[in-house]
């Protein structure tokens, strides 16, 4: 690769990052009356992604032969890159713009528990995200075109194939109530206390990252060497706080044990399945076991006055089957519920079989018909993720195959190694290594069937991720 076509590709790894940056003061600290210039400010980055992307000197490159597999993935993810930028540059600053605005108006119909105040901006980002997919669909739905900006291999049909056994199995245990009755326990702490126990995890799993907070917890990388999460506090209850915290922590390894000194964008995260099996994995799998809870346990007793909850409890606590209607606080076990019916919700919207108007009451429907709740309010239901506000049509089915691909790496680290000793003294170093040496360091460079290979050796399997579920849920 030539220096120039280097130095090129670097640039727009700057972008990007300043891009990222903009997002995360917007979301921290930005006051609402900054949000139209702001609009303006992400339009112009965006544009000059744009630009660099659609570039002669990436073009001379993609029409380069006899190369080496690496480079001509290289060539492969990078056309992909210039396909999806082939739109036309008002499209794509009206998307920049809109989605700084539609942000703002999403939270403040949020705190004020009213989805008319969010109505319009939801529906121009609708048809935004129409527009787009209607150019890249080719033979394609509009939904699996936005799809693949999140994974490239999903298709809506594969997702079904995924999903509707275990829709149909979850259901009919949650509904017919066939659990054990275990009652989730929270533990009230202060501010300063859950803010103290998330930084002294955050160092265990992704050193050097800092943490701060907001409405919506995230995680961005602004470099190699700056990661960047947040996460909320509810004095109510710290394991809000704590396994937000840790579901952006496994996004922060990831992304500092990419292969950073690789070109762009061999050296990006593969797909967002991917980055949400890190997430899932330090959340769920690992900060759900019965060792990492008794290090957390720990933690509590050093750092919460009067805390007393007993270790057995606190773990039963955890492993409690206990429908949630906000998703990021819900259990393990009915967690993939959310996701089902929000890919269902979001597709429908995009192919146009579902009106903006109607949203509200479709949510409480899917909460209530596979959750079993009754909720009252907005803010509990269609206005508790930031993501339709944001444009990200097409995420939401990656939380899940990512919770699937968490399952088989545990699974396989704990029949590589002993994991489970060491989590009890919240030693994270051996799982990282792992991580680096099978997922991480490969960035790009795989396609996902030989990222299996390299790490689980296993497909994506609903039934074996069943079969997970029940064994920390029911047995």
């Amino acid at each position: 690769m030539s220096h120039s076509l280097k130095t090129h590709l670097d640039e727009i790894v700057y972008l990007k990052s300043i891009k990222s940056l903009l997002s995360w003061d917007q979301e921290t600290q930005m006051p609402s009356q900054g949000a139209a210039f702001r609009a303006e400010e992400c339009a112009l980055v965006e544009s000059l992604i744009q630009d660099r992307i659609l570039d002669p000197k990436i073009a001379n490159f993609l029409s380069q032969t006899g190369l080496d597999a690496e480079s001509k993935r290289h060539q492969f993810l990078l056309r992909d890159d210039v396909a999806k930028h082939s739109l036309p540059k008002d499209l794509v600053e009206r998307i920049a713009k809109h989605s700084v605005s539609s942000v703002e108006s999403w939270r403040m119909a949020r705190q004020e528990k009213d989805f008319s105040l969010f109505e319009n901006d939801l529906q121009v980002m609708i048809r935004l995200n129409q527009e787009v997919a209607d150019i890249l669909k080719k033979d394609q739905t509009r939904y699996d075109a936005l799809l693949s900006f999140y994974d490239r291999d999903l298709t809506y049909a594969n997702i079904e194939k995924l999903f509707a056994p275990l829709e149909k199995k979850l259901t009919y245990i949650i509904q017919e109530k066939k659990y054990p009755k275990r009652i989730p326990k929270p533990v009230p702490a202060s501010i300063e206390a859950q803010k103290k126990i998330c930084e002294l995890v955050a160092k265990r799993i992704a050193p050097g990252s800092l943490l701060k907070e907001s409405t919506h917890p995230f995680c961005d990388m602004l470099g190699p060497n700056d990661i960047r999460l947040t996460t909320r506090y509810n004095p109510m209850d710290l394991f809000e706080a704590l396994f937000s915290t840790l579901h952006e922590l496994g996004h922060a390894l990831y992304d500092q044990q990419l292969p950073h000194e690789k070109p762009y964008p061999l050296n990006q995260a593969l797909s967002l399945t991917v980055h949400e099996s890190q997430s899932k994995l330090f959340e769920t799998c690992i900060g759900g076991s019965c060792e990492f809870l008794e290090y957390l346990h720990h933690l509590m007793q050093e750092h919460i006055p009067g805390f007393n909850l007993p270790l057995k409890e606190m773990i039963l606590s955890r492993h409690a089957i206990s429908p949630n209607p906000i998703r990021i606080d819900s259990d393990e076990f009915t967690y993939p519920l959310h996701i089902i019916f929000r890919t269902k919700i979001e597709r429908d919207l995009i192919e146009g079989n579902l009106q903006v108007k109607d949203l509200p009451h479709v949510f409480r429907e899917y909460q209530k018909n596979l959750l079993g709740l009754e909720v009252d309010n907005d803010a509990e239901g269609c206005l508790q993720d930031i993501h339709w506000a944001a444009g990200y049509f097409g995420y939401f089915p990656t939380y899940l195959t990512g919770c699937m691909f968490a399952a088989d790496q545990y699974a396989t680290m704990k029949e590589h190694f002993d994991l489970t000793s060491g989590l009890t003294h919240g030693e994270i170093d051996p799982v990282s290594q792992w991580l680096k040496q099978h997922i991480h360091r490969y960035g790009s460079t795989l396609g996902f069937n030989d990222l299996l290979n390299a790490s689980t050796k296993k497909e994506l399997s609903s039934s074996r991720y069943f079969n997970y579920l029940e064994s920390r849920f029911l047995n």
